[in-house]
């Protein structure tokens, strides 16, 4: 097995990809993330997780964003938001 090393020294031994459905029927994905970013959301209580069967017949892990995960995801998206327009406002010509 081979691993990739970070640039803090750690090695990411698993990866995984978020598929989520948008409400509408139609799925969306997060690409690949570290797979300890998903234990950390559940330990924060930001997601639920069960494990089932995937759409291939083989055991995958499930998760389902809480209250809490969508309350903090809103405060993400505020700080991004922010961050784009401080950065839209620098380049804009004066």
């Amino acid at each position: 097995m081979e691993c990739s090393q970070k640039t803090d020294g750690k090695y990411v031994v698993a990866q995984m990809e978020v598929t989520y459905d948008m409400g509408t029927g139609e799925r969306a994905s997060t690409g690949q993330i570290p797979l300890e970013m998903s234990y950390t959301a559940a330990e924060n209580g930001y997601v639920n997780a069960e494990w089932g069967s995937s759409e291939n017949n083989r055991r995958a892990r499930f998760y389902q964003l809480t209250a809490a995960g969508r309350k903090r995801l809103q405060v993400e998206r505020d700080k991004f938001n922010r961050m784009i327009h401080a950065i839209e406002r620098v380049m804009q010509p004066a």
